[in-house]
């Protein structure tokens, strides 16, 4: 065992030195080494190398000796430090061999044999210089015993990692890699399993539900979308396999049953209208025919309906020289130029509007110390200044048209009786009378008197009222002495006749001749037998004023609209007993009338003498308004009391002709439109108050105004008719009411003893 040890570190040492010199470092030169036997002790002297000039000992600082050689030359550097080391422990227990009999022997045959193995190993140190010139993907591998270079193997490939790097004296070693094995490297979804192979990995099936392919796994669709059916369940390999359905073949669609078709589509399906008709295909409607007044622009598709658009009429200029084409939907409409309306006729008439003024006397005082002249007025309101103006107290008309009249005077006189005379006086210069109302004697007592009338005149005529010589012992002013006038425009069409009675009444039916007419009379017919005749539709509004002495205890007259057979009552005046004195007497009123109609006048007596006068004592004036729109005709209503005046007198209507425009409304007068309100009042009672007096009233906004006041004496215990009218300016929402002043009324009539008529006028 000791000859062993030191021959392989005499091997091993030699091999080092070798190698050393092999490597050819500059400078460098082995020196050998050496066994020496002194003092008992054997020494074997390490080899040792001589190094740019110095010697450095390769037993004790190989890493001097071998300073570039490769791991391979490491390696056999630690293996012939280990023989050093077990020279060592051979040279530590020499001494003990000592002791050994035939030691000394054995250690040189054995010292000897290192020396021999030494040489052989610096022969194969010569074979082992060939390895240095190998390239660097190249070991040096012994085969039969020589060693020589070889070609590393190919680097690990994917799958594979290295573990010993090809080296000097080694080849490279690659073993095969677990992908499995961790997170990062697992290439398979964790729906699978991963199966790991040699240079590879595999993955399993998906699980159950899921699709793939191992490396991804998708969750399988539980149902087939709409418009498909189920062809393959889902498995690991593919998803749920559906196909298209055919809704049209299994009749499951929702498509017009009797207008649409069905199309198969993938997945769906589609409808579309048969022709003839359009829709979406699911609903399907015929297609529009265009009206008349309309033409095709686009023709009926299956989704869209026919287009039709407007025929533009007026391009064809289809109205009159006077008229303007409006276009309408379908059709067109011809409105009259502005400024104008349509009338009954059809025609184009001009618009017109009415004008109201209203006025007091203001010299009661000289008609009193003069008994009698003429009245001359202040003025209250006037609606158009245009048409109205006061010229030394006279009212002027500066435009041509028809005027309404109504004065209302309260006076004392001791004569017989006393006379009102309405005069015009035309611009030129002449005069004519248009009517007269008697007042007999008062007795002391206030009593109204009343003329009035209506009468077409040229523009810049002048009205005025005249007192007759009397001896007026009182003469009131202010509301007590009111005029008010309508006005409306020749534009109107207006007709108008001034009459005067020609028998006595004998046969109780009033005739009149023609004193006065307008230029464009046309419509009103007075005829021999009394009835007067209207020859189109309109309203008519008169005022009749007659003279009359009776001892009846009362007597009336009644103002009557004939149509066929049936007549209405429009208005009626009580007059009680005159004790054989002449005394005034007024009908007055407003009604519509049809083609064809007639307005008829009476007196009517108990067994009693009565005397009546006729010419200028009793005349009639009418106005007649042809019918046609309310903007361009006059309107008019009429009513009955319905309470016995406690305050506030309330009406019952009886027919209005244009309810949009005027109506009762809670008794009351309520007008819709502006325009000119001409209101008559007749009304028969009983009282014992000194006087009584009617109010007309205007309501407006929550204020009133007294527009006319009419005064009545005691009636001493008989009945007695009172009148009361007026012109009104009136706006749209404006209202209308009658009140009476009396604490001491004994029987009040209603019904027709209590007439109310009321005209308006745009």
């Amino acid at each position: 065992a000791m000859s062993t040890a030191m021959e392989r570190r005499a091997i091993v040492v030699s091999l080092v030195c070798a190698l050393a010199l092999c490597l050819g470092v500059v400078g460098s030169e082995m020196v050998e080494p050496t066994i020496e036997a002194s003092n008992n002790t054997v020494m074997v002297n390490a080899p040792s190398i001589v190094l740019n000039g110095q010697v450095v000992d390769c037993g004790n600082t190989t890493e001097q000796c071998f300073p570039s050689i490769q791991d391979t030359i490491n390696q056999v550097q630690n293996n012939v430090v280990d023989a050093l080391s077990t020279i060592q422990t051979v040279n530590d227990t020499y001494w003990s061999l000592l002791q050994t009999p035939n030691a000394i022997h054995e250690l040189e045959t054995t010292v000897t044999q290192a020396v021999q193995d030494i040489s052989d190993m610096q022969a194969d140190i010569e074979e082992l210089k060939r390895c240095l010139a190998c390239g660097p993907d190249a070991y040096c591998k012994q085969v039969e015993g020589v060693w020589d270079c070889a070609a590393c193997t190919p680097r690990c490939t994917a799958g594979f990692e290295e573990t010993i790097a090809c080296g000097f004296d080694h080849d490279r070693q690659c073993e095969d890699v677990d992908e499995c094995a961790h997170i990062s490297t697992n290439p398979c979804s964790p729906l699978a399993e991963c199966i790991n192979t040699v240079g590879n990995v595999e993955c399993g099936d998906c699980k159950d539900g899921y699709f793939g392919d191992g490396f991804t796994c998708t969750a399988c669709a539980t149902e087939c979308p709409p418009g498909t059916d189920v062809v393959a369940t889902c498995s690991s390999e593919h998803d749920l396999v559906c196909d298209d359905a055919n809704e049209c073949d299994a009749g499951t669609h929702a498509c017009h049953v009797e207008h649409a078709t069905c199309h198969n589509t993938p997945g769906s399906y589609g409808c579309t209208c048969d022709e003839g008709y359009w829709g979406d295909g699911f609903v399907c409607r015929p297609c529009t025919s265009c009206p008349s007044g309309f033409e095709q622009a686009h023709a009926c598709t299956t989704t869209l309906d026919t287009v039709c658009q407007d025929i533009p009429e007026c391009d064809a200029d289809p109205c009159g020289s006077s008229e303007v084409c409006v276009e309408l939907q379908g059709s067109y409409l011809c409105k009259c130029e502005e400024g104008s309306v349509r009338s009954a006729s059809g025609d184009c008439v001009t618009r017109w509007f009415s004008a109201a003024w209203v006025g007091d006397l203001s010299n009661p005082n000289s008609i009193k110390t003069s008994q009698g002249g003429w009245a001359t007025f202040a003025e209250v309101s006037n609606s158009n200044s245009a048409v109205f103006s006061l010229l030394s107290g006279n009212l002027v008309i500066a435009k041509a048209g028809v005027i309404m009249v109504d004065y209302h005077q309260d006076i004392q006189h001791t004569s017989s009786y006393a006379t009102l005379v309405m005069h015009v006086t035309s611009s030129d210069g002449s005069t004519k009378e248009i009517s007269r109302e008697l007042i007999g004697s008062t007795s002391g007592k206030w009593d109204g008197a009343y003329v009035g009338g209506n009468v077409f005149v040229e523009a810049g005529s002048t009205l005025r009222i005249q007192f007759s010589s009397a001896t007026y012992t009182a003469i009131d002013d202010g509301i007590w002495g009111r005029m008010s006038v309508g006005w409306a425009p020749a534009s109107s069409n207006a007709e108008t006749v001034v009459g005067r009675l020609t028998n006595s009444l004998n046969g109780d039916y009033a005739i009149f001749e023609s004193y006065l007419e307008s230029p464009n009379l046309n419509n009103i017919a007075l005829q021999s037998d009394g009835h007067i005749k209207f020859n189109a539709n309109g309203v008519v509004k008169f005022d009749y004023l007659q003279d009359v002495k009776h001892s009846c205890n009362y007597f009336w007259g009644e103002a009557r609209r004939y149509r066929g057979s049936s007549y209405l009552t429009v208005s009626r005046e009580l007059q009680a007993r005159t004790p054989n004195i002449w005394d005034g007497f007024h009908l007055g009123g407003a009604v519509y009338v049809n083609k064809g109609d007639t307005l008829y006048f009476f007196m009517t007596k108990s067994s009693c003498s009565a005397s009546i006068d006729n010419g200028v004592w009793g005349s009639i004036s009418l106005v007649y308004f042809p019918a046609g729109e309310p903007e361009a005709s006059a309107a008019v209503l009429s009513g009955y009391l319905n309470n016995r005046c406690s305050g506030e007198c309330l009406f019952t209507l009886n027919e209005a002709s244009e309810p949009g425009v005027m109506t009762l409304e809670g008794g009351r007068i309520s007008v819709s439109k502006a325009g000119t309100v001409i209101v008559d009042y007749h009304q028969d009672l009983i009282h014992s108050c000194s006087y009584a007096y009617f109010n007309l009233i205007l309501d407006r906004g929550g204020s009133q105004t007294t527009i006319i006041r009419e005064l009545q004496a005691h009636t001493g215990g008989y009945w007695d008719g009172i009148n009361i009218s007026g012109n009104i300016d009136v706006q749209a929402g404006d209202t209308v009411r009658m009140t009476l002043s009396c604490g001491a009324i004994s029987s009040i009539d209603n019904g027709a003893w209590a007439t109310l008529t009321a005209l308006w006028l745009p």
